[in-house]
């Protein structure tokens, strides 16, 4: 039998047979004795079945600073996608023309007709206070709607049966049974317990969840509405190793697509089977997982500096030839003739990859403090009835490097924010050594940041000798950020004008 419904004929290869696929996918389509057509232009390097979203000749600028420029890529059926690139690239920007939170310049975004799509973003959604069974199974809102809507019109087909009442009623039960109505608390029970909730828990109010669980719920959430294409973005972030290692499992065998932003390198090489770079503007495809994708991009590397080498051997020897030859009236034809290939060359000359400079770094001298950095004597934390800990004699040395672990919603954050003294304790007490200061970086640290600000004026706030804070020191201070190309200065760019990853990079040099 045909696969996909694809006529069976032999090809020469793989290439030959995935263009026929395309074609026959693309042919046009008969409802209701009108034929319609969508017009595809088949992409130049990645051929996958069933295309569920094409982006073609996408131009998009941010500000003064252009993202991307006629790029082309599409997204195939069962097909899972690493998004990746420098912070900055334009990832988020681009999730969000996908989701239609934002506009383009030029191009084109053409999602599949009836394309559902589930995402799970790395801000906190706000949630109202329900329980965390009653959260998952809402469906964003989708489940509920539905429900009101099948009683409302079962109670209008009670006395209007019409043809048009009928077809309305039947999409409604049609959509609750996509969601699979009848199976979704088993499933919310299943996938609930895969992220690390007990049962026990189900019952809890969200208002008693710490940021992390809230997230898990957040991707409970996103798991049971069985969109088409999943949109995650770090969705690792708020999660333990068995979680991780259960999501890990659920994603590979969806059914659906899945384009996944994450800094998790060994959950996304065992997940992913392509990755889209963001480079230059452009949108990159590569068949594989990253491992696959650096080897592709090395020897891509090694073909377009070969070719950029040609290029400007050819540039010299011609520019040569016109300095030589233009003022001779016997050469002036030919010099005309080279101007007209110099000019052609110019215009598709190969443009390099920025030059991927590894960071570095390091933490000026501290002013020298006492032995005992902090004391803690028998502290606790409690609120309300819950008490997080107790009874915690704690001294931190001069020079040590301790690590918080623990499960989400142990108190790992509430412990940091009472050893930084941002939150006092329940109970017992803290001591801090002799001419220690604490410096404190809080998963919402960016948040905390003044978008009125350039980088510069931002870090001079919180430097110690402002006076002192010059241009080289700056510079050192910056060297997390990437200039590219013509990009102008760094420093002066005001934080609107900053992506989320270049705003938690500049809050960590404060």
């Amino acid at each position: 039998m045909p696969e996909h419904g694809v006529p069976h004929q032999d090809y020469a290869d793989e290439k030959q047979k995935a263009d026929a696929d395309l074609q026959y996918f693309h042919r046009p389509l008969h409802f209701g004795g009108h034929a319609r057509r969508k017009q595809w232009r088949k992409p130049t390097e990645f051929y996958t079945l069933i295309p569920m979203l094409h982006i073609r000749s996408l131009t998009k600028s941010f500000g003064a600073k252009l993202l991307f420029e006629n790029s082309e890529v599409h997204l195939g059926e069962h097909t899972k996608v690493a998004l990746i690139g420098p912070n900055g690239a334009g990832k988020s920007t681009l999730i969000k023309m996908i989701l239609g939170e934002d506009h383009w310049d030029t191009g084109d975004i053409v999602l599949r007709k009836h394309l559902k799509i589930g995402h799970l973003a790395q801000e906190l959604p706000k949630f109202e206070n329900r329980t965390i069974f009653e959260e998952a199974i809402r469906l964003d809102g989708r489940r509920e709607e539905l429900i009101q809507a099948k009683k409302d019109m079962e109670a209008t087909l009670a006395s209007d049966a019409s043809e048009e009442n009928l077809d309305v009623y039947s999409q409604i039960v049609e959509e609750l049974d996509a969601v699979d109505e009848h199976t979704l608390p088993s499933r919310a029970e299943r996938i609930l317990e895969g992220i690390g909730f007990e049962k026990k828990d189900f019952t809890r109010s969200l208002e008693e969840l710490s940021g992390g669980w809230l997230m898990r719920v957040a991707l409970a959430r996103i798991l049971l509405m069985q969109p088409d294409l999943l949109i995650l973005d770090e969705p690792t972030n708020h999660l333990d190793l068995e979680s991780v290692l259960w999501l890990e499992e659920f994603l590979k065998n969806y059914r659906g697509s899945i384009i996944l932003v994450s800094h998790d390198r060994t959950f996304v090489n065992r997940l992913v089977d392509a990755v889209w770079e963001i480079d230059q503007r452009k949108i990159n495809p590569y068949k594989g997982n990253l491992d696959s994708y650096v080897i592709q991009k090395q020897e891509r590397l090694k073909v377009m500096e070969a070719q950029y080498a040609g290029q400007q051997a050819r540039v010299a020897e011609i520019r040569a030839f016109v300095d030589r030859f233009g003022a001779k009236a016997t050469k002036a034809r030919q010099a005309q003739s080279r101007l007209k290939q110099l000019e052609k060359i110019e215009a598709e000359m190969i443009e390099l990859p920025d030059s991927q400079s590894h960071v570095q770094f390091s933490f000026p001298p501290c002013t020298p403090s006492g032995k005992e950095v902090l004391t803690i004597k028998n502290a606790g934390m409690r609120f309300g009835e819950k008490t997080v800990f107790s009874k915690f004699d704690w001294i931190l040395q001069r020079g040590s490097r301790v690590a918080i672990v623990g499960v989400n919603g142990a108190g790992k954050t509430t412990l940091l924010k009472a050893l930084s003294q941002s939150l006092p304790f329940s109970e017992g007490s803290i001591k801090v050594g002799h001419q220690v200061q604490i410096g404190y970086y809080s998963q919402l640290q960016a948040e905390t940041l003044d978008l009125e600000h350039t980088i510069f004026e931002e870090l001079e706030l919180t430097a110690p000798h402002p006076d002192d804070f010059t241009n080289s020191r700056r510079c050192r201070r910056l060297s997390f950020f990437r200039r590219r190309g013509k990009q102008k200065n760094q420093g002066t760019v005001g934080w609107r004008e900053s992506s989320r990853g270049a705003r938690k990079t500049i809050a960590s040099a404060k």
